[in-house]
């Protein structure tokens, strides 16, 4: 298991809410790849971070929208 390297994420907040929302998109973006099929119902936000790779459900997950 991997750890989730929480160093590198270097997010400026300074913008607000906005901003929030802003840099969890993009770390999300550029730290998880879209992989049909990686995931199902079963996984959690936990395992997609672990594997880096997920589908649209998993991307929605980790931004905190559902």
């Amino acid at each position: 298991m991997n750890p989730i390297p929480t160093r590198t994420l270097n997010w400026d907040f300074s913008d607000g809410l906005l901003g929030q929302v802003e840099a969890v998109v993009d770390w999300i973006a550029q730290n998880v790849d879209y992989v049909a099929g990686s995931t199902d119902e079963q996984s959690s936000a936990v395992n997609v971070l672990e594997r880096r790779c997920g589908v649209c459900r998993d991307f929605a997950h980790l931004a905190g929208l559902r």
